[in-house]
């Protein structure tokens, strides 16, 4: 082979790279990758501390004033739960885990 065939192909892959890199530039598209990585992290963080926000919460019991008994209350939204619910009723809001092993 030549190493004409070469040079050209060399060249060729030069340029190609450095037009590449120009329309990345034009269209703004590397900052656009960046900035949708930060914005990934930062909802990843958000979601961590909501599911930490979410474990904190327990059902609350308080006394009745009418017949003096305790009642479940939905920490979130303070509306009556049963023993049993896994999920508020009113908020949606997951009460405790399940304890199935």
């Amino acid at each position: 082979m030549e190493p004409s065939i070469f040079i050209a192909i060399g060249v060729f892959l030069l340029l190609f790279l450095l037009l590449r890199e120009v329309n990345a530039w034009y269209w703004k598209i590397n900052e656009r990758v960046k900035l949708m990585e930060r914005q990934a992290v930062s909802l990843q963080r958000i979601e961590n501390k909501l599911e930490e926000l979410v474990e904190s919460f327990s059902p609350v019991k308080a006394p009745l004033k009418d017949n003096h008994r305790e009642e479940n209350l939905c920490p979130a939204c303070n509306n009556p739960v049963s023993e049993n619910d896994q999920f508020c009723p009113s908020c949606g809001l997951k009460l405790f885990e399940s304890t199935n092993t």
